[in-house]
């Protein structure tokens, strides 16, 4: 049966407290979580992580030398092989999936959890690629790219491999609800792919492409005047539209704009193109000195948030600037809207060097990782690195306006590498470490050289607005009751959520489309949380299952 008890206001506000210290760390007493450590003989470099709408998650880096992992024993074959962790919806830990190496460094850029259960990756190998199943082969045994497509038992699908006579890279991979597959890079001299052949206008051109869900060419755009032109990454528009950002040293052709750099530094652009590979439109921001580019991200309404790293002047073309500080780089991010009009910039400085590694937008925040090398004010906290640089995560809103942040530390140096968001509140972080350092409550084991971690961070202790406890908006009935919790809206309220959390924090039930009733007739007896949420404003409730 359940129970829900009826408080006083004075009892409410003792539960809020209660809820926000004492319940897990989906509130705020532990934000910090599920932390997992991968390490081995050499060092690991981390790759990409990722989840998708489902609750299935993804994670790969790269490793040297010898790794123990799930039971296995790992030797790199040459330089440094990539391993690939799955982790499936419900569960808390990542486990191994899939491997590759060949005789010199292999590089793995993208990873991207299938509907299926299977998996997507990408990256980039000289002259052979070792799988468990085939082995691949770059034609002019130097640099290829890698696309592979796993089942859910880790056997491949398909692969595919992106060659060519000059050098390449992968930079991205975007994969949609209907399993069509875009991958951006840049190559020099000549591409080839499926027996067509590509050149390369400038130096190097930037290259965009759209795959079937079975790995068949659609069609593939590259872009490029003179000079070095690359794609730092890609995110998804409404309509199955694409933006990207990068960067160009010359000159780059997009459609009818042709775009001259400022001076011989790297100025950046962002280009939408749409799910056929025309470009829709294309802004330039450059001035003195470089801009870097890093990562790009979109919100629900097809909103455009870009991070980088700057040293000198950036000038967009509406007339906004921003700059660095001083000759050392500085972080920055921006926002465009879904038709290229730009809506702000800024800069975020320090004693040293700031630079971000990874952006999301979830939950009408920014959520932004990076690393600073000296003191760094941000929102008024100010973040002092005992070992000269720390890495940190950060939260701003939509304007781009510190909301919170936290910083994370090793003695031997802590990089952040993967951000993604899970089903239930929860961000995940991926990146690596060295010495010791913890994440809140919980340590990092030592390590003399550079392991691989990922670790839980939950999502609804920053910026909570509203906490109603008892919401006198909602009746929750019956009681006792030993299977369907009815949920009354008595004033009949449109657009709620409504999530059921275990005792651990987890999402165990989620509903959309404001649901009248809940069957928890399946969960096991134990004390569980009931949220009702609507936009910034949420109701809970202690339920008790017996």
């Amino acid at each position: 049966m359940i129970r829900i008890a009826a408080y006083s206001r004075i009892t409410k506000i003792r539960l809020i407290i209660c809820l926000i210290f004492f319940l897990p760390s989906w509130i705020c007493a532990q934000k910090w979580q599920n932390l997992q450590t991968f390490g081995g003989s050499g060092n690991e470099n981390t790759g990409d992580l990722y989840c998708n709408s489902e609750g299935h998650c993804a994670t790969g880096f790269t490793f040297q030398g010898k790794m123990e992992l799930g039971g296995r024993t790992l030797n790199s074959q040459g330089g440094s092989d990539f391993v690939i962790l799955q982790r499936s919806k419900g569960s808390a830990q990542y486990r191994y999936f899939s491997h590759g190496g060949g005789p010199l460094d292999e590089e793995i850029v993208a990873v991207r959890p299938l509907s299926n259960g299977g998996l997507l990756c990408a990256g980039v190998f000289w002259r052979e690629l070792v799988l468990p199943d085939t082995t691949l082969s770059a034609l002019d045994a130097g640099k290829a790219i890698f696309v592979l497509s796993y089942l859910p038992s880790g056997r491949l699908s398909w692969a595919k491999v992106i060659d060519g006579s000059g050098l390449k890279s992968v930079s991205d991979v975007l994969l949609n609800d209907n399993g069509n597959i875009w991958v951006s890079g840049s190559f020099s001299d000549t591409l080839f792919l499926e027996g067509k052949k590509w050149a390369a206008a400038g130096q190097s051109d930037l290259f965009l492409l759209r795959l079937e869900a079975d790995g068949r060419l659609q069609w593939l755009q590259h872009h490029g005047v003179t000079g070095s032109t690359r794609l730092a990454g890609i995110a998804e528009l409404p309509g199955r539209a694409v933006v990207g950002l990068g960067s160009f040293d010359k000159s780059v052709k997009f459609g009818n704009d042709i775009f001259a750099a400022n001076t011989s530094d790297q100025d950046l652009f962002i280009t939408a193109w749409g799910p056929d590979g025309q470009v829709l439109w294309a802004r330039k921001g450059g001035g003195v000195y470089d801009a870097t580019p890093i990562d790009i991200t979109t919100d629900d309404k097809g909103g455009v948030y870009f991070c980088g790293n700057i040293v000198g002047v950036i000038r967009f073309d509406n007339g906004l600037s921003i700059q660095s500080k001083d000759g050392n780089s500085d972080l920055f991010l921006g926002a465009y809207s879904s038709s290229g009009a730009l809506q702000w910039a800024r800069t975020f400085t320090g004693e040293q060097v700031q630079e971000c590694s990874r952006m999301l937008w979830q939950n009408k925040q920014i959520y932004l990782s990076g690393y600073t090398l000296g003191r760094f004010n941000y929102g008024g906290k100010d973040i002092n690195p005992s070992d000269g640089f720390s890495s940190f995560l950060a939260v701003l809103d939509t304007i781009g306006r510190p909301i919170s942040v936290e910083v994370l530390d090793a003695s031997g140096g802590l990089y952040t590498g993967g951000l993604a968001y899970s089903v239930g509140g929860q961000l995940q972080l991926a990146g690596v470490y060295r010495g010791t350092g913890s994440l809140e409550t919980l340590a990092l084991p030592g390590s003399s050289s550079f392991d691989f971690f990922t670790a839980d961070f939950s999502t609804l202790v920053t910026g909570i607005p509203s906490i109603l406890v008892d919401d006198p908006r909602f009746k929750v009935f019956p009681t006792p009751s030993k299977d369907i919790l009815y949920i009354q809206n008595t004033t009949q309220m449109e657009g709620y959520t409504v999530r059921l959390y275990d005792a651990f924090g987890q999402v165990v039930q989620e509903i959309k489309g404001s649901p009248g009733s809940l069957d928890v007739s399946r969960f096991s007896p134990g004390v569980y949380v009931l949220q009702i949420r609507q936009e910034a404003s949420w109701s809970l409730y202690k339920i008790i299952v017996q």
